[in-house]
């Protein structure tokens, strides 16, 4: 018996696919991607005698770059090279242009630069800065390079160019595009090209114009790409769904094999996520769930968005085993296995952060420990966002456009910096932290600490830190609050949709095919129970439930109570009996 053996007959096509012509593998939501990735892998090292520094692995998040290395160690001991595309790219810059290598900025940094940009240049525009920053980031994104006609826009993004210039900056975006132009000496390209002949592309339906010619140069002689159109989701940062499309269309000689089977969705989940996709999908009528049969989809409607996150608490209240009082006494078609799951086991997905506040409050009143988790930069949270540029200045990495940074945004002066910088140089990270006004006892600020301290970051921090995804994982005992967007690439054995309303899901304004899809990636994280909720006060119920099969769901509408007569204020106890 050998490691290949548990693999079903078409992963185990492409994990021995050997031949030097591209390889793609389509995989639907469950259908053992990442297995596929490690085991190939380790097929090529133990199998080809393939040395580990010659394959190149390259995903979208830090998240699924250590989940796939952990995978690949696990079966061979050593892992080669797996990275996200903007850190490949700027482990290829620093190594040509070695010092003179500019920093990256995060999207907060370049929107402040590009607002700068606005004043500089007089531009009179009717969008706002963050949507016209938008619009050129699309530009940029594409290949062969867009040329906006107007002249305005195209002044504009020289002013910026100008700034990030100035700074010894560069944005995602034109990390990406350096690292293009850096590979059209062809001296350099021979030399990346003979260090890694094996490339493998992780979720390659996210993939943009830049990074797709990226591979298109680097035009490895073992190329792998896996992923799946109908999960195509970055829409807004330039992804294209057809992505794997057109590579077929373009590369006649690849050879293709698409994963037909489903292990971590049963029956009733797959078959409600289905009947969101479009006719022409491979995955409507090839996924089979190995599982079978499950619990039916369960759907609630209710008056408005508090019952509907009271209802939400209580059954998580009475899956996780009643934690309250009042859970005891809950009634109202909810699962009786009580502490079958643990809170580590739900999700509550939401389509936008601005919609989770009566659920938060809910949870918070029912007691119920949650964890906010987005998928959101680390640089997003105020005092991390300060407490990086204190790193950055104190390890010599762009020190005045940090302490500038510091002045105008924490409106901090120059003693406080140094004060702060004094702190660092000894050690003393969370007093630090709790001068800027962070709780060094909070999870993301003490994941954040641990990353510090045990990673030799350089130059680089908004890539390597990752997101607080990336830091705090899934594996917390508490209730996991994302957005749909945060979540891809996870699975929760309970997963809640809330709002799930017109304007929500899909959003007002959206394009409709992408809602879909977005909200096929939201059905298909659930491994056992599925609730999806909405309020006919915020809009009714979403179109896209009229979609769903009959048979494989359940859905009753839950009126509010009359509200009982006001009993004399005393102590509240729920009742055991």
């Amino acid at each position: 018996m050998t490691f290949l053996d548990a693999l079903n007959p078409a992963q185990r096509r492409a994990v021995e696919f050997f031949e030097p012509r591209p390889l793609v593998v389509v995989a639907g939501p469950g259908t053992g991607k990442t297995r596929v990735l490690s085991h190939k892998i380790a097929y090529l090292i133990k199998e080809k005698g393939v040395a580990p520094k010659e394959i190149l692995a390259i995903t979208f998040t830090n998240f699924a770059a250590n989940e796939m290395r952990d995978r690949i160690e696990s079966l061979v001991q050593e892992s080669p090279l797996c990275t996200t595309f903007h850190a490949w790219a700027y482990t290829l810059i620093r190594e040509v242009l070695g010092e003179e290598a500019p920093f990256i900025i995060d999207e907060l940094d370049a929107l402040a630069l590009f607002k700068e940009a606005i004043k500089l240049s007089g531009l009179k525009s009717a969008g706002s800065a963050r949507q016209l920053f938008k619009e050129i980031g699309l530009i940029r994104q594409s290949y062969p390079p867009k040329r906006s006609e107007d002249w305005g826009k195209r002044s504009l993004f020289l002013f910026y160019q100008a700034l990030l210039s100035r700074h010894r900056v560069v944005d995602f975006d034109e990390l990406m595009l350096l690292a293009l132009s850096l590979l059209k000496d062809e001296s350099l390209l021979k030399t990346i090209r003979k260090r890694w002949p094996h490339v493998l592309v992780d979720e390659f339906q996210d993939v943009n114009g830049v990074q797709v010619a990226l591979l298109e140069r680097l035009s490895p002689k073992y190329l792998t790409l896996i992923g799946d159109p109908d999960q195509s989701i970055y829409a807004f940062r330039g992804s294209d769904p057809r992505a794997l499309e057109r590579f077929v269309s373009t590369h006649p000689d690849a050879e293709v094999i698409t994963l037909e089977t489903a292990y971590r969705c049963h029956g009733e989940v797959l078959g409600c996520a289905a009947s969101l996709l479009s006719d022409k999908s491979a995955s409507k009528k090839a996924l089979k769930a190995e599982k079978g049969h499950g619990p039916k989809v369960e759907i609630r409607g209710f008056p408005g968005p508090r019952e509907e996150a009271r209802w939400i608490a209580r059954t998580i209240e009475s899956l996780t085993g009643a934690l309250s009082f009042e859970a005891i006494n809950f009634s109202g078609n909810v699962p009786t296995e009580d502490g079958a799951f643990s809170l580590g086991d739900v999700a509550i997905l939401t389509r936008t952060r601005s919609s989770v506040n009566a659920i938060k409050e809910a949870l918070s009143r029912a007691g119920i420990p949650f964890l906010e988790t987005y998928g959101h930069t680390l640089a997003q949270d105020r005092c991390l966002r300060s407490f990086i540029r204190l790193i950055s200045i104190s390890r010599g990495e762009n020190p005045a456009f940090h302490k500038r940074r510091l002045e105008e945004e924490a409106h901090m002066g120059p003693n406080e910096i140094d004060e702060c910088l004094r702190a660092i140089s000894k050690g003393e990270l969370k007093e630090v932290l709790r001068k800027i006004g962070g709780d060094p006892e909070d999870a993301l600020y003490r994941a954040f600490l641990k990353q510090v301290t045990t990673t030799n970051i350089t130059g680089a921090m908004p890539l390597e830190l990752g997101s607080d995804v990336d830091l705090l994982g899934v594996r917390l005992d508490a209730v996991h609050l994302m957005t749909i967007h945060g979540a891809k690439g996870l699975e929760f054995p309970v997963v809640f949709i809330p709002r799930c309303e017109s304007g929500m899901i899909p959003i007002e304004g959206g394009d409709e095919e992408e809602e879909r899809r977005l909200f096929y990636v939201a059905i298909t994280r659930a491994v056992t129970r599925l609730y999806i909720t909405y309020s006919s006060a915020s809009g009714g119920k979403s179109p896209f439930l009229e979609r769903f099969p009959e048979g494989l769901y359940l859905e009753e509408f839950i009126k509010s109570k009359k509200k009982a007569p006001r009993r004399p204020k005393g102590p509240r106890q729920g009742s055991l009996f």
